[in-house]
């Protein structure tokens, strides 16, 4: 990430930046992602988010599209301020040739697949596409959340105060072994990873514990699903 400009319009820059991230809302995981049967946020949604609280703040946002030799495609994002400073986000990039289709089932009817060479204007601009969403996820500090995840229903995802130190409820450290199994993770395993982390067993975990498993998982998920 690089930023330009003078101390004191750096300053008004970052200050905007801030107030864009503590105003925006997730967006919503309601696209259909048909490889991994799974669901993401789709770009206009995310774009539709941001561009009034940009304009608010004085902001405005451009992203470059360039390839290289290796028929790699990146991502450049630009965040303008009034004031004439600007911030470069990226490059992100990623190679649209590889292509990931399947191509039969084995005998338990699990689908097989192959990656090929092929390389189309459609590849090309889902390429383009999911890397913008995930530049714009990053620089403003999003993430796609669903629409019925269940442990949301139970208790708010963020805790504060002494809320955030009482040990969760079993139906919130099951949802974080749900998301992990997604993400190909076991109980096993996610036990481990918690009392490596925690030093706590899984069934000990506090609120503010959970809400950062559930964060992490949900980004794992996110990014197998694109």
């Amino acid at each position: 990430m690089k930023v330009n400009g003078n101390p004191e319009g750096i300053s008004e820059l970052v200050k905007a930046l801030l107030a864009v991230q503590n105003e925006v809302k997730n967006p919503i995981a309601t696209s259909e992602n048909p490889y991994f049967k799974s669901k993401y946020a789709p770009l206009d949604q995310i774009v539709d988010l941001l561009r009034p609280l940009l304009t608010k703040n004085g902001l405005v946002m451009a992203q470059e599209v360039l390839s290289n030799s290796s028929q790699e495609v990146s991502i450049v994002t630009y965040l303008f301020h009034t004031n004439g400073c600007w911030l470069e986000f990226g490059p992100v990039t990623a190679n649209p040739q590889r292509v990931r289709v399947q191509v039969g089932v084995d005998e338990e009817r699990r689908p097989i697949y192959e990656t090929t060479e092929e390389v189309s204007v459609q590849t090309i601009g889902s390429t383009i596409s999911y890397l913008r969403r995930y530049a714009l996820l990053s620089l403003f500090n999003m993430a796609a959340t669903s629409e019925d995840d269940d442990a949301e229903s139970t208790m708010p995802e963020h805790q504060t105060g002494s809320n955030a130190l009482l040990t969760a409820n079993p139906k919130r450290i099951s949802f974080v072994l749900t998301l992990a199994k997604e993400v190909g993770l076991s109980e096993e395993q996610v036990k481990t990873i918690v009392e490596k982390k925690y030093n706590v067993p899984l069934e000990k975990l506090n609120n503010g514990q959970v809400d950062a498993l559930i964060n992490f998982f949900r980004s794992k998920k996110q990014d197998r699903s694109s």
